[in-house]
């Protein structure tokens, strides 16, 4: 079995973005094209397929990051703090419990921690530090 090293996942920035226009003009390779952006050819091309202009055809890097900022603000994020959360935090902040001592009570409760360490720390912390 081969070993294969796994460029970063992550979404394109504008810059690499701009950096495949202008491989696309330098008429470069996909793998050309990726390796100057740090990232596989099957990103390239997928990126190229979903994100080129649908009157003519083009790619160009605007209107690519347009369209990716626009599909992740219109995707439904789970939220983890709810408003039941949000309400037993403020329960026990105003006993004078410790954020660490809410979170042990919450893990004992919701059993949530052992999945998603940063659901209630975080967002308590944060609740906390917004309130100062």
């Amino acid at each position: 079995m081969s070993c294969r090293t796994y460029k970063k996942l992550a979404q394109l920035t504008l810059a690499q973005r701009c950096e495949i226009q202008i491989g696309l003009s330098l008429n470069q390779s996909y793998s050309q094209i990726g390796s100057t952006i740090d990232k596989d050819k099957s990103v390239v091309s997928k990126e190229i397929k979903r994100s080129s202009d649908a009157r003519n055809g083009k790619y160009r890097a605007q209107l690519a990051h347009e369209k990716a900022t626009n599909i992740h603000i219109g995707k439904n994020k789970k939220e983890y703090f709810t408003a039941e959360n949000k309400k037993y935090v403020e329960k026990y902040l105003a006993e004078k419990f410790s954020p660490e001592q809410i979170v042990g009570r919450a893990d004992r409760r919701w059993n949530i921690l052992r999945f998603h360490p940063h659901v209630i720390h975080y967002p308590t912390q944060l609740h906390i530090f917004q309130d100062s």
